[in-house]
């Protein structure tokens, strides 16, 4: 790069408008070249660093819980659809942009139990990011988004009265209209949801979460006894 020469001039002189743009452009030439940002106010020139870039996080989709790693997922990078914008079918408004295997940490398990299960299962998303760890090596961590809305209680209908089973067929969010799944229900002394109290009857709204792939209801059952009652 050459050297910049610049018109020495005299007291007295005015300087052109080209001179001026000259100087000032080497000068902010020089101030970014020092990573460095500034501005003028009534006391002078202040000078600040320019802030690193914000990461824009991607989007992963779970494929399976990656093996002997606590809280890495085995997952591909996803692209949002265009098409499926504004669907309101119920389509999925992501997909696979390849099927590169990349592992990324759950950061709702940075510190997981010594028993591992693992909370997200396939379908679930995370909106990732790469740091390195403290030996440079570069890591993708991030936020989970689990299908279904799964990080929310939500409201379930009974499809049909309760079986000899411990889980029934449920309508979510809306009765005789939302999407059919079944819930496992915990009795307290066993048996089934037909001789558990209270009784679940078609139609009957419950509370439900969902527990790796499965649904589950929130209430615990009791285990009851159907008797005859008879005038002493």
């Amino acid at each position: 790069m050459n050297k910049p020469i610049f018109k020495h001039v005299q007291k007295g002189d005015r300087p052109s408008a080209k001179e001026y743009n000259r100087r000032g452009d080497l000068l902010a030439a020089i101030a970014n070249s020092l990573h460095i940002q500034g501005f003028f106010d009534s006391t002078g020139f202040h000078t600040r660093r320019t802030p690193a870039p914000i990461a824009k996080p991607t989007i992963f989709a779970v494929q399976n819980a990656t093996a002997n790693k606590d809280g890495i997922y085995d997952c591909y990078e996803q692209k949002l659809l265009e098409a499926e914008w504004a669907d309101t079918a119920g389509d999925a408004k992501f997909s696979d942009k390849d099927a590169v295997v990349v592992e990324v940490l759950n950061l709702a398990e940075y510190d997981p139990e010594a028993f591992y299960v693992a909370h997200l299962t396939a379908g679930d998303l995370l909106a990732a990011w790469k740091i390195n760890d403290d030996e440079g090596n570069s890591r993708w961590v991030g936020t989970p988004f689990r299908q279904a809305n799964a990080d929310r209680p939500r409201l379930a209908f009974c499809k049909d009265a309760a079986g000899a089973a411990t889980a029934i067929d449920c309508y979510l969010d809306g009765d005789g209209v939302g999407t059919v799944i079944s819930v496992a229900c915990s009795i307290a002394g066993g048996g089934n949801l037909d001789s558990a109290v209270p009784r679940l009857t078609d139609g009957t709204p419950i509370l439900v979460t969902k527990v790796g792939a499965t649904w589950w209801c929130i209430s615990i059952f009791q285990a009851s006894e159907d008797c005859v009652c008879t005038s002493p």
